[in-house]
């Protein structure tokens, strides 16, 4: 199962235009069912760094359990968002800061995340002049430790304008 981690406000916007584009132009790389999980959607509690997730593994919170589930059963992840600020919306970060459980885990010897899986990153920026590095770079942490492996990044750059720029970078091209 691939999990779309969508992290737009706008279900058919620039990001999910070019979420849609890429899984239905490449569907052999998506095999099986597709869920999705609307950042926008969810009031993702904060993470309050309480330390119940270093003791039990687990958050406190339990306004993700759905979404943990699919998680941990995805065999595929695709993260799809614009920029905000230089960085990713805020429902998204929220959701990000939520992974400290597995963190936890990771650094305890005790992932839950035996095998890689590919994960792919869809970026939609307003500037012209946006590169995914930045934004990757927050990423891979988070890919560190939930099993993920970067294969491809799409960007497409410039939407306040009349010309966005796509770029498409593979998992050997500067990644």
């Amino acid at each position: 199962m691939t999990l779309v981690i969508f992290g737009s406000a706008k279900k058919n916007g620039f990001t999910g235009q070019l979420l849609q584009r890429e899984l239905s132009q490449n569907r052999k790389k998506y095999p099986g069912p597709v869920r999705f999980f609307y950042c926008f959607e969810h009031l993702i509690a904060p993470c309050s760094g309480c330390g119940e997730c270093r003791q039990t593994g687990r958050c406190r919170h339990e306004d993700l359990t759905a979404f943990h589930r699919d998680f941990l059963a995805a065999t595929q992840l695709v993260f799809a968002f614009p920029v905000y600020n230089g960085s990713v919306p805020a429902p998204l970060k929220a959701l990000l800061d939520r992974f400290q459980p597995y963190y936890e885990l990771h650094f305890k010897g005790q992932s839950p995340f035996a095998k890689k899986r590919p994960v792919t990153v869809v970026i939609t920026a307003g500037a012209k002049n946006t590169t995914p590095q930045p934004l990757l770079s927050q990423l891979k942490p988070v890919f560190s430790v939930t099993g993920g492996q970067l294969q491809r990044c799409l960007l497409l750059a410039g939407t306040d304008g009349n010309n966005p720029t796509l770029t498409v970078l593979n998992k050997d091209e500067a990644l």
